[in-house]
């Protein structure tokens, strides 16, 4: 009796140990890097990993190597917040920039803006006050944007003709660009015709191609189809089975012929398509849609 009492006394397993207060809720401990921002890399370790890395690299507590299934996460970044949320600039003074500007057209290749771009930054690569300089739109007119942090540097260029670029810098205010932009749209507007009535499956391409033995080079080109609508309701009923091509000439000698040759329409194979001017308030526009045959 007593070999067995003690037998069963060995054979019992041992108490558990007592969990710390720091280790009550969680056996596993987080080492994270010293980052500020609020996209922490945290790294998780169960106590018997931590004490190991500890014991191995003494004081100093190194991240290790994420895993490849961590390295092919992505990341969220609608959920990150920003820097410049994070940062209270109040009273912070920064560098004041002074702009000018010039339509990207009025430069010789300005069908290589990048090639513009480059020209503009070697012509003013030794004045320290430039900035550098970059592509923008207005109204869908494409312009050249200056950046000097000199006023005096930036009024210097403005409204003087630069030989070596061959164009004229304006100041870049509301005044000077709604003057400037309006000029260039009505550039386009004198090289801007319509072409109304159009089949919807007719190839642009073939009718391009018309336009152009005729009339004129064409410098580009827009297809407009306007959704159909029931009078009742004003909503679309079918799809339109007519479109419109917005045609741009290179010259704006082709619309002057049109105008004055009263060429009120074209006709390929058995369609005749109008021809309108884009500028609604032109009078050519009310000649030509103010009478009708029906």
């Amino acid at each position: 009796m007593s070999g067995q009492r003690n037998t069963r006394r060995n054979t019992q397993k041992p108490s558990k140990k007592t969990a710390s207060p720091m280790n009550s809720k969680s056996n596993t401990s987080t080492l994270t890097t010293g980052s500020l921002d609020n996209n922490q890399n945290t790294e998780i370790f169960s106590d018997n990993e931590s004490t190991a890395l500890h014991d191995q690299q003494g004081i100093h507590t190194q991240t290790p190597e994420p895993t490849s299934k961590e390295k092919n996460k992505i990341i969220n970044t609608n959920q990150d917040t920003l820097m410049h949320e994070q940062l209270d600039l109040t009273g912070f003074s920064g560098e004041q920039n002074f702009l000018s500007f010039c339509p990207l057209t009025h430069f010789p290749n300005s069908n290589n803006p990048h090639e513009v771009q480059n020209t503009i930054c070697a012509y003013f690569a030794q004045q320290s006050s430039f900035k550098g300089c970059r592509l923008d739109t207005i109204c869908n007119i494409s312009i050249i944007v200056l950046t000097f942090n000199s006023e005096v540097d930036r009024k210097a260029i403005n409204n003087m003709h630069i030989g070596v670029l061959k164009v004229i810098f304006y100041d870049f205010t509301q005044e000077n660009t709604t003057k400037i932009i309006k000029i260039e749209l009505e550039k386009i507007f004198n090289r801007s015709i319509r072409f109304v009535d159009i089949p919807v499956s007719y190839l642009n391409e073939i009718l391009i191609g018309t336009i152009q033995n005729q009339f004129g080079k064409v410098h580009s080109y827009k297809e407009i189809i306007k959704p159909k609508y029931s009078n009742k309701n004003k909503r679309q009923t079918k799809p339109n089975i007519y479109k419109q091509l917005h045609v741009v000439f290179t010259d704006s000698e082709s619309v002057s012929n049109i105008y004055q040759k009263g060429i009120f329409s074209m006709k390929i194979e058995n369609w005749i398509y109008r021809i309108l001017s884009t500028d609604l308030n032109h009078p050519e526009h009310h000649k030509r849609t103010n009478l009708g045959i029906k």
